[in-house]
C-alpha cells in the first residue's frame, strides 16, 4: 500500500529559488563600450569580441576579418 499511495498521493514541495541580480555590473568601463569599426555602443548582454586592446561588436569583427582576408581592407 506504500508504494500505491505514494504514487497517486503526490504533494508538490515548493523549492524557493534564488533571486537573481536585476543589474550585472559590466566589465568594461563604460568610456569602452564602443565599438571601434563602427563607432556605435555595444548594449550589456550583446556579443563582443576583443583584438588588440579594442573592442568590436562580433558582427563588425566577422566583417573586419572577412574583408582582411579577401583582400579588401
Amino acid at each position: 500500500m506504500g508504494f500505491l499511495k505514494k504514487l497517486f498521493n503526490k504533494e508538490e514541495k515548493e523549492e524557493k529559488k534564488p533571486e537573481l541580480p536585476h543589474y550585472v555590473p559590466s566589465p568594461l568601463a563604460k568610456d569602452k563600450w564602443v565599438c571601434f569599426l563602427c563607432q556605435g555602443t555595444i548594449d550589456c548582454g550583446e556579443r563582443w569580441s576583443k583584438f588588440q586592446g579594442n573592442y568590436y561588436h562580433k558582427q563588425c569583427f566577422k566583417n573586419m576579418k572577412r574583408g582582411i582576408h579577401s583582400g579588401e581592407l
